[in-house]
């Protein structure tokens, strides 16, 4: 009987959990626009960097870009 008693404690507390993300807009979709934000300042940071990379290169070549 405590078995049954833990597991379904268990249950009823992920149910909890996962209504409660979804109410706060924590859900999958949540996650997901939260990731797409986190690749697109990822790769406006790289090009970023791969832009100041050709500027330096250019500079010590004594070549600059328009």
């Amino acid at each position: 009987m405590e078995h049954e008693d833990a597991k379904l404690a268990s249950t009823i507390s992920f149910f909890f959990f996962t209504v409660t993300k979804v109410e706060r807009g924590e859900g999958e979709e949540g996650g997901q626009e939260r990731g797409n934000e986190k690749n697109r300042k990822e790769k406006r940071w790289m090009r970023k960097r791969k832009r100041e990379e050709e500027d330096e290169r250019l500079r010590r070549g004594g070549q600059f870009r328009d």
